[in-house]
């Protein structure tokens, strides 16, 4: 099993989402994350992910990181 298996990493996911305020003022943006393949850039990656398939509102994401695909593979991409 892969954390992103895990509904408990995607209910604690959902509960971040609730306690970061501001999240709505970047609808519609494109946001750059270096280093999206570490600890934190992976975490806001995923809550970022996790809020555009639950909001009607979406924030675009370009994700950097030093692991090739790593990154591009949470957001369906991968390394070309």
């Amino acid at each position: 099993m892969t954390i992103y298996q895990s509904s408990l990493w995607w209910t604690d996911i959902d509960r971040s989402i609730g306690a970061v305020s501001g999240l709505e003022e970047i609808e519609g943006r494109n946001i750059l994350i270096t280093g999206a393949t570490g600890l934190i850039g992976s975490a806001l990656t995923d809550l970022l992910i996790r809020w555009n398939e639950t909001h009607t509102g979406k924030i675009g994401l370009r994700v950097a990181g030093r692991a090739e695909g790593g990154g591009g593979e949470r957001i369906g991409g991968g390394a070309g």
